[in-house]
């Protein structure tokens, strides 16, 4: 993504989440009447530049942890994955069991 990929979508972002939460949160506190632009409005000023601020300084940091996250559970499930592929068996009959882990070596003590 380039900055100004980066700059559009955050204000695009930052703005629609923010008249979206506010009309709906204002709207559950006043309801649906002639008092409800005048307090969206009000609302919507304050909460578009807070949610312009901490997807700025936030997200970034999300996306991190996102990342960081699915990398663990992709890790998680490719190592159970195989976990399983290994119990199916020989050519998907299951009455062949396969043992999940490595074969145990055996030292032969005269070579020493």
């Amino acid at each position: 993504m380039t900055r100004t990929q980066f700059w559009i979508t955050s204000v695009l972002s930052s703005f629609s989440m923010a008249v979206l939460m506010s009309g709906i949160i204002t709207a559950s506190k006043v309801g649906f009447n002639d008092l409800w632009p005048a307090a969206w409005l009000s609302s919507l000023i304050i909460a578009w530049p807070c949610a312009l601020l901490l997807n700025f300084t936030i997200l970034p940091k999300i996306k991190m942890f996102s990342e960081w996250l699915a990398t663990k559970v992709s890790a998680t499930k490719s190592t159970n994955s195989e976990i399983k592929t290994m119990k199916v068996g020989f050519r998907g009959f299951s009455s062949a069991k396969v043992s999940a882990y490595p074969p145990r070596v055996v030292y032969n003590r005269h070579l020493h």
